[in-house]
């Protein structure tokens, strides 16, 4: 297998005042510059979930620094894999760990006049192997408020913003000096639901019962200072049992003959989901529960959406029982919140603007109608004979670009211009290493996230089939390289479980090849959702044939023992379990 050289963007993502439940939580609730002591918890199930599962007998360990006023740089931070006592967290309980800081200045060695505006953590285990990050992959912050500022918090007991059945909710303000305390309901002109004179916390517990959105708004004053904070949840509707149309679950977008979609999900174990689309601009309030149907032994979620104008782009993604944000495994194109902001015009125009004043922290699915409309020059080409193959392996970020620079701003157009070339020094099949959407913009393409849609960071879904068009009008052949014994962490299935109960992932793989995240081979949808990738690739991009990765991680240990014989087209040694495991 090829090495994995990919960029990862650090995302930064700052606490929220108004939070549900969070990677890291404080004590005290608020950090002030003074705080002493300080204690960090960090839940190890929240954000990228790295550590998840970890027990007391494997240490964790924060590799911290502060962020000075006005600056991004981490400072006063250990060399990478200082697994100094001082830095080693607390085995609280399972996923749930704890750091004592005695005082900011003490623990991080400050010793002049610093005014420091965050604190700064990646958790890891011993060898950096491991590491606990947001969801997104990046750094954990926690806001520091200078002792002469007056904060506000609120914080909720509910697990997140949406929840699916009806309870209680015991919702916290805190403030870093004694003030005037109101809770409200939903608005500041009615009476307070509760309140609090001279107090640093008030506590209300809410009873919401009736499916809707509920704004519930802590406001102190102390002095001449008032601070205002809101805590949002919203009971979402419940999805109902109803077969999907023609009985028979289709993952993905597909069109009705009266101009609707249907959208559908596989989500085993799930009890609610939503889709929220751009069609009702993105209101999760508005938004209906999506149908589900058990089939065949998994659940699939589905809804029908009409009133879609042809041509046109329409972003979405799910939401999973009120927790899971993501996008659609079947996505054909896919808006990445992080990334495509740094992907030139002249790359990709008119490419979908990614909704950030609406929506954060998921890649969109984009359903367009015409999405995998184009008018092909060569449609009859009959490919290579397999004995006659010379293949140039190529790999689009680094074939072309800045001459004498390695830059790996290489695009599809680029390759466009050197065809010729290739075509002259005998190569008749040009393998691309994985296009399809990976992690970043800078990658060799090895951490993919969807399989049914084409990275932007080469170009459009038009320019890859264009270029396929040229390959096979000189003469060529086209591969694909794909990765289907691992993905990156972005993949939907990935994100709406824990490790441990996540049908479609192995958290322990049964071979000695594991690269970022095993994909569970036995899953039925797992290999559905394999064939008909290729089945995509070869109809809609005209590809000639692939080349598997690291097909060893598709098996066991125990599989390895396979031969295939080619004269009678037939494999030996294929133990009874995996039975579709052999050699590289």
């Amino acid at each position: 297998m090829k090495h994995l050289y990919y960029l990862l963007l650090a995302i930064i993502l700052l606490p929220c005042h108004a939070a549900n439940a969070q990677l890291i939580t404080t004590s005290p609730t608020i950090v002030q510059r003074s705080s002493n002591p300080i204690v960090i918890t960090f839940h190890a199930d929240q954000g990228n979930k790295g550590l998840m599962g970890l027990t007391s007998s494997t240490p964790v360990y924060a590799h911290t620094g502060i962020i000075r006023k006005g600056s991004t740089k981490w400072e006063y931070a250990p060399q990478w894999l200082d697994n100094s006592a001082k830095y080693k967290l607390s085995y609280v309980s399972a996923n749930t760990w704890q750091l004592t800081i005695p005082g900011i200045n003490e623990y991080y060695g400050i010793t002049n006049a610093v005014e420091v505006e965050k604190l700064a953590f990646v958790f890891r285990n011993a060898n950096g192997s491991k590491e606990g990050k947001t969801a997104a992959g990046g750094d954990i912050f926690v806001n520091v408020v200078q002792d002469n500022e007056f904060e506000l918090t609120l914080t909720s007991s509910a697990e997140s913003e949406y929840i699916t059945q009806a309870r209680d909710i015991t919702f916290t303000a805190t403030t870093t000096s004694s003030a005037d305390i109101d809770i409200y309901l939903n608005s500041t002109t009615s009476s307070p639901v509760a309140s609090a004179k001279n107090a640093t916390t008030l506590t209300k517990t809410i009873a919401i019962n009736t499916p809707g959105t509920y704004n519930v708004i802590a406001r102190a004053t102390s002095g001449t200072k008032t601070a205002t904070q809101t805590s949002t949840v919203t009971y979402l509707g419940q999805s109902t049992q109803t077969d999907y149309p023609g009985g028979i679950p289709q993952m993905g977008a597909k069109a009705n003959s009266d101009g609707s979609v249907t959208f559908c999900l596989a989500a085993p174990d799930k009890s609610n989901v939503l889709i929220v689309g751009s069609w009702n601009e993105y209101d999760i309030a508005t938004s209906q529960p999506m149908h589900y149907q058990d089939y065949n032994g998994n659940r699939y979620f589905w809804a029908t959406i009409s009133g879609l104008a042809a041509d046109t782009d329409y972003p979405y993604y799910y939401l999973v029982d009120g927790q899971y944000k993501v996008g659609d495994p079947y996505a054909n194109l896919v808006l990445d919140p992080w990334n495509d902001r740094y992907i030139s015009p002249t790359v990709f125009p008119d490419m979908p603007p990614y909704p950030s004043d609406k929506v954060s922290d998921v890649p969109l699915a984009v359903y367009n109608s015409s999405i995998n409309d184009y008018e092909w020059k060569i449609k009859n080409f009959k490919g290579v004979d397999q004995s006659a193959l010379v293949i140039y392996e190529l790999l689009i970020r680094d074939f072309n670009g800045t001459e004498g620079q390695s830059l790996g701003n290489g695009t599809i157009a680029g390759v466009m211009e050197k065809l010729d070339y290739l075509k002259e020094l005998g190569v008749n099949a040009i393998e691309l290493l994985p296009v399809m959407e990976f992690n970043g913009n800078n990658s060799w393409g090895y951490n993919p996230n969807f399989y049914f849609a084409p990275d932007k960071a080469y170009g459009t879904p038009d320019d890859y089939r264009k270029l396929v068009d040229a390959i096979h009008e000189r003469g060529m052949a086209v591969i694909l390289d794909v990765v289907f014994n691992q993905s990156d962490g972005l993949h939907p299935w990935y994100r709406m479980y824990d490790i441990d109960r996540n049908p479609f992932y192995n958290g322990t793989a049964p071979h000695s090849y594991s690269v970022l995240n095993d994909w569970n081979q036995d899953n039925q949808l797992v290999q559905q959702q394999f064939k008909d990738a290729l089945i995509y690739w070869l109809t809609s991009y005209n590809v000639d044939g692939f080349r598997f990765d690291l097909v060893k991680g598709l098996g066991s240990n125990q599989s390895y023992n396979a031969t295939y014989d080619q004269s009678t087209n037939t494999w030996s040694g294929v133990t009874e379990d995996k039975t579709n495991a052999y050699n590289e």
